[in-house]
């Protein structure tokens, strides 16, 4: 039925691939063991996938093939990068032969590698993750029919239903819908995280910008006479705005060295002990560092400009 289901879902106009597979963002994936020896099993997610499932997904193949109409036995698998260096470190992991399961393990062989990907959500760290042949066997639980398309895939989502639903009566089609908004669905609890911690740096640069003109302020007031005199002896207004203005900054350039120095320690630390942590890209430093010159700048604006407009007689009299 689903050779049927794909051959009819292929004929529609602008469909260009089509695949199956038992594992998606909205089917989760299964779990099994893999080893190259019964006291050392590794715990993977598996998926059952048919030959066109790497080329529609757009997953690359690093090693060997994928699979193809002739494999229709259960001993044969692709197997991800993770999962090949885990298993096989120091040699192409195609061609070895390993054991499925963990409570009765099978044996298989390796026939191709292909690119990590995410299995139960996008934005997920590599995994080690095995993909066995679609076999009739799976054809039995919940399968997902994907398709690439050249037009909106919007468009097609009540074509794809009718066909599938006229293909056999008895069909029960859960859902049809495109492949992004299962994308959006995932981002959904990391969306909602980042939009707290963006709200928690908006607020901590507000109150450091209001923090740094209330020392900023507070340091002129108490330089009040100091001002005045140079400002009688011949310095110029904007002699004095540059004066303050550059003390701002001082004190902002010292603060984000300690800050980045502290950084670049903690995420060392953390990446090694959780590998999916990467060091922060050197422009990332540089934008971290130009925003907060600017709100140096921001916040020493006013108490600059008030003490630019001092009045030397008024200033030298103040105690």
């Amino acid at each position: 039925m689903y050779t049927q289901a794909l051959d009819r879902l292929r004929a529609l106009p602008g469909v260009r691939l089509a695949a199956l597979t038992s594992s998606l963002p909205l089917i989760p994936a299964g779990s099994d063991c893999v080893s190259l020896s019964p006291d050392s099993p590794l715990h993977v997610t598996t998926s059952a996938v048919n030959p066109a499932y790497f080329e529609t997904m757009g997953i690359q193949r690093v090693a060997g093939r994928s699979f193809v109409a002739s494999d229709q036995t259960r001993d044969t698998a692709v197997v991800t990068e993770s999962l090949a260096r885990r298993l096989w470190p120091e040699r192409s992991a195609v061609g070895e032969r390993f054991m499925i399961g963990c409570d009765n393990p099978q044996p298989a062989f390796v026939i191709g590698v292909v690119r990590d990907s995410a299995i139960r959500a996008v934005g997920e760290p590599a995994q080690p993750h095995l993909y066995r042949r679609f076999t009739a066997r799976d054809a039995g639980a919940l399968v997902a029919v994907l398709l690439d398309t050249t037009t909106d895939p919007a468009r097609l989502t009540e074509t794809v239903r009718r066909t599938l639903l006229e293909l056999a009566p008895g069909i029960r089609v859960y859902t049809v819908q495109p492949l992004g908004v299962h994308v959006a669905r995932s981002f959904g609890q990391l969306q909602w995280i980042t939009s707290i911690l963006i709200g928690f740096g908006v607020l901590a640069l507000l109150l450091a910008a209001i923090g740094l003109y209330g020392a900023i302020a507070y340091r002129v007031s108490l330089r009040t006479r100091e001002i005045g005199l140079r400002m009688a002896l011949g310095a110029t207004r904007l002699n004095v705005f540059r004066g303050v203005v550059g003390n701002a900054l001082a004190i902002v350039v010292v603060g984000v060295a300690i800050g980045e120095f502290l950084t670049t320690v903690l995420t060392g630390i953390v990446a090694s002990v959780q590998e999916s942590i990467v060091p922060t890209p050197l422009s990332t430093h540089v934008i971290v560092g130009l925003i907060w010159m600017a709100i140096g700048v921001t916040a020493s604006y006013v108490p600059a400009a008030r003490a630019a407009r001092l009045d030397p007689s008024v200033a030298l009299r103040e105690e």
